[in-house]
């Protein structure tokens, strides 16, 4: 039986971590901003460099949806591996070995540059793209559920927001300057007629930076966990909590939400690419400005979570994301674009996905947290699957000399998610115990602005006191 209140989603306040526990704990959360950093170079690469490999080697707009679409339901079946494959073996070896062989599967996907510049296979190539693209979602996600359940454990309840806005702020930095300067680089050797070996450079930067991830992942300190038989929650149990409790609600307003999204979501960049004419450094300055936006912002919105709960900050965020992609429909040139929707995306959707992360680490228990991560993103990948075949279907079907395709999947993406927004969003309560009870909108705008500022610079960038430096010891395999 699922030991979450079906009403509220609460659970029993955490233990304090036992002092012995402490400087290992600390130094873990250190090493993971190390860590974490290099995994942000793969996925910035990832993100940024996949859909223009694929349009080099004459992938279609379909094929390009669909290779956009279909991670998001492999990504989370491996997170159900990996957290299936946590009742049996460590945290440890089974985060390292996900890490380890995603790292690894970069060399499927650069062969395919070899396989054009010498004329094989190449009508099949965007096909054999998506396939090992598919194996690199799937494999690396098997390491997921237990870093998060992992983190759950390090990391002190009531410090939650600000630690993990601090994580996020030097993976963005360093992400956008990895793919800044990556895109000059890619951009001066295509213009050099060498557009396969900038991508081999560029993914060869990726699999090494993954495989250094790997390292550190084992330089972790994981405490004792074991999961018993009688604490294992099936996708059955998972399913049948949904309809009756808060947390069910969170879950579908989420993974509806992403549906909504990925209806557009994938033609952003080949709009941009194509239809606009954006160069490839203008496409990544552009793709680059939510991770400005996420630098500045994660500050105040990491206080703000902590302070003010996870709950008002989604619902702050979440009354934004349906107007985003109808902006595209009149703006048209990078400027008008980077000043309007993509400025309000980044703070959008940066206040989303940290209050929705934070918002699992509240309602489940640490035991249980493998299992309803990788079921919970099992959702949103069914959403995205759901959300990208629709986009495609809407791409494909529609005339582009009678209407602008592209301008009709903004629309109908825009229109999906507010109708989410609004049945379900007054659904999610608060499950944390918060110290300031009154509603947001009860602050004065200016004295709680200059509040959650001030604490969060204080917070944020405060050193620990404590510089003991203590191995810990491995958890039990």
């Amino acid at each position: 039986m699922i030991d979450v209140d079906t009403q509220t989603g609460a659970q029993p306040a955490p233990e304090i971590p036992s002092e012995p526990d402490a400087p290992a704990k600390q130094n873990t959360m250190k090493i993971s901003i190390a860590e974490g950093s290099f995994a942000q170079v793969q996925q910035g690469v990832s993100d940024n460099y996949v859909v223009p490999y694929a349009l080099a080697l004459n992938a279609s707009t379909f094929e390009v949806g669909i290779l956009s679409s279909l991670s998001g339901l492999l990504s989370p079946l491996g997170q159900i591996w990996g957290s299936h494959l946590m009742a049996s073996r460590s945290r440890r070896g089974v985060a390292v070995a996900g890490a380890l062989f995603q790292a690894i599967t970069w060399g499927a996907i650069i062969s395919l540059a070899v396989f054009y510049e010498n004329a094989l296979l190449v009508p099949i190539l965007p096909l054999l793209l998506i396939a090992a693209y598919a194996l690199y979602i799937i494999i690396g996600a098997v390491s997921s559920p237990p870093w998060f359940s992992l983190m759950g454990d390090i990391v002190p309840p009531d410090m939650r927001g600000r630690y993990f806005a601090k994580r996020n702020i030097v993976l963005n930095i360093i992400g956008i300057a990895v793919v800044l300067g990556l895109s000059f680089l890619l951009q001066f050797i295509t213009n050099s007629g060498l557009v396969f070996i900038g991508f081999t450079a560029i993914f060869l930067l990726a699999a090494t930076s993954r495989f250094i991830s790997s390292w550190l992942l084992m330089r972790h300190y994981y405490p004792p966990f074991k999961i018993e038989k009688t604490e294992y929650v099936t996708l059955g149990a998972f399913f049948k909590e949904i309809p009756r409790s808060n947390f069910g609600a969170f879950v579908i307003l989420v993974a509806a939400v992403n549906f909504g999204q990925m209806i557009a979501g994938p033609f952003f960049n080949v709009y941009m690419l194509t239809a606009l004419g954006f160069d490839y450094v203008t496409y990544i300055i552009f793709n680059l400005t939510q991770s400005i936006v996420a630098v500045i912002v994660y500050p105040v919105l990491g206080t703000f979570s902590d302070k003010f709960g996870n709950v008002r900050m989604l619902k702050i965020a979440a009354v934004i994301l349906p107007i985003l992609p109808w902006f595209w429909i009149f703006f048209t040139t990078p400027l008008a674009l980077i000043f309007g929707p993509q400025l309000l995306s980044g703070l959008a959707w940066t206040a989303f996905n940290l209050a929705a992360s934070n918002f699992i680490y509240d309602a489940i228990p640490s035991h249980k947290r493998g299992f309803y991560v990788a079921y919970y993103n099992f959702l949103i990948g069914v959403g995205i699957l759901l959300g990208g075949l629709t986009g495609s279907f809407i791409m494909l079907v529609t005339p582009s000399d009678q209407w602008n395709n592209f301008h009709l999947v903004f629309l109908v993406s825009g229109i999906v998610r507010a109708v989410v927004v609004a049945a379900i969003l007054p659904k999610i309560k608060e499950v944390r115990k918060l110290s300031v009870e009154k509603p947001v909108s009860q602050f004065h705008g200016s004295k709680i602005t200059r509040d959650i500022f001030t604490l969060g610079l204080e917070s944020l960038w405060k050193k620990h006191t404590r510089k003991k430096n203590y191995a810990g010891k491995p958890e039990d395999t």
